[in-house]
């Protein structure tokens, strides 16, 4: 019951943020990375970025990554699509420390466990969850395309009496993902997750 009415409340939460949706401005590649607002239009013209239009949107920058940055993670789920709409698969990991056991199924922790969820575009990697303990609860993301062909990556953490939802969409022109916050309370009472 619990795990149907989170999949539930964030269907809901998806359709409304679709609702309410417009189709986002790539942000300006002069604008500081992580920072809440901008500074400009980022077309030059007079229309606003989701940033502008939303102060809580922040922008996440690519990073080069090695293979380290989720050495001591385990592969939870892996997805190739192409997030950038270049013609290209993009791919998007969801790492965690859990481990398998002798049947092939996941041993999780009451406790929680690790997760980091990441997008890898070209040759850049971008920490869409960056890797932290999660006491008591999971990470999970949808990938979906909007009626007006921009893909979306929405990504949950259900963390004990909290859950967070933010979108995230790919700016081509800035080489960043646009991170709206879409729902958070540190309240919930969850009766039941699927």
């Amino acid at each position: 019951m619990k795990r149907k009415l989170l999949a539930l409340l964030s269907l809901v939460l998806i359709v409304c943020f679709l609702a309410a949706c417009t189709s986002p401005v790539a942000p300006d590649p002069n604008q500081p990375t992580e920072e809440s607002g901008t500074t400009g239009s980022a077309d030059g013209g007079g229309n606003t970025s989701d940033t502008e239009a939303n102060p809580d949107a922040k922008l996440i920058s690519g990073f080069s990554d090695d293979g380290s940055y989720a050495r001591s993670l385990n592969v939870y789920d892996s997805f190739e699509y192409d997030i950038s709409n270049d013609g290209i698969k993009d791919k998007i990991v969801l790492y965690t420390d859990a481990r398998k056991d002798q049947n092939g199924g996941w041993t999780f922790s009451d406790k929680g466990q690790v997760f980091a969820l990441v997008a890898q575009v070209g040759a850049s990697s971008y920490a869409l969850f960056d890797k932290r303990f999660v006491s008591e609860g999971n990470v999970s993301y949808n990938l979906f395309k909007a009626k007006d062909e921009t893909v979306h990556i929405l990504v949950t953490c259900r963390e004990g009496s909290q859950i967070e939802i933010n979108d995230f969409v790919y700016a081509a022109k800035g080489n960043a993902f646009n991170k709206t916050p879409v729902y958070f309370s540190d309240s919930i009472d969850s009766i039941h997750a699927a």
